[in-house]
């Protein structure tokens, strides 16, 4: 009997007693030593988690377990950190892209500069990107005039509440409620979303920024969904 006890013991078992009364961990300072660390000390959870890996493996020591803990959690952060950097990047570049466009139609449109720009039709101090609720008395051109000239025009009257104040998301979203309108008149009154993106895509816009376009405009009542990807203009 006791002989069995003895193999027992050194064997381990995951259902022996708990034997984490110190926790023994090795000293990298002095190699011949060991250092205690008191289970008491340490939260419930690791307490358990301790007891059940000595049962497991004897050999198990909390600071290697430790460590490589903290090194994949590390490598989890950094891999975050890249890909919200990346995201960044990637918007970064959108918005680039837009201004660059917003400029090369300006440039390239039979107005003179001079008499029209930008700032004719948005008050981009009060509203950023959207319309100025006045017009300029002295300019030859009304609002409309400059929403047909500038791509920019898009995002006149677009979500009057003023909930958003990105760009790409409020030029997105126009595009949607617009396409919304044209799949409307050519299918009975409805807009299913493969038309919708399909035809963004063309545009270059990618799903998830249709997705996110798509939902803003579902939470603003914008659209409504009357059926599992099928859309229609809402009241507002």
């Amino acid at each position: 009997m006791m002989e069995r006890k003895k193999r027992f013991q050194k064997e381990g078992s995951i259902h022996r007693p708990s034997i984490i009364g110190v926790i023994i961990m090795k000293d990298e300072n002095n190699p011949g030593e060991e250092s205690r660390l008191d289970s008491s000390k340490l939260p419930k959870a690791v307490q358990r988690l301790a007891d059940a890996m000595l049962g497991i493996d004897p050999a198990w020591q909390l600071k290697d377990w430790l460590q490589n803990k903290a090194e994949e959690d590390l490598k989890l952060l950094s891999a975050d950190l890249q890909r919200e950097t990346l995201q960044a990047e990637q918007r970064l570049h959108r918005i680039e892209s837009l201004s660059r466009r917003l400029d090369v139609d300006v440039k390239g449109g039979d107005v003179d500069l001079g008499q029209k720009n930008l700032f004719d039709c948005f008050d981009i101090i009060q509203r950023g990107l959207n319309i100025s609720s006045d017009s300029t008395p002295d300019s030859p051109y009304s609002s409309n005039e400059c929403e047909e000239f500038h791509p920019a025009g898009m995002l006149t009257n677009l979500l009057p509440s003023g909930e958003t104040d990105d760009p790409f998301l409020a030029i997105t979203a126009q595009h949607v409620l617009l396409q919304i309108g044209r799949l409307m008149e050519e299918n009975v009154g409805v807009a299913p979303a493969e038309e919708i993106f399909n035809h963004l895509n063309e545009r270059q816009i990618e799903d998830e920024e249709i997705n996110e376009a798509i939902n803003f405009l579902l939470l603003q009542g914008s659209i409504i969904e009357i059926d599992e990807d099928i859309f229609i203009l809402g009241d507002e």
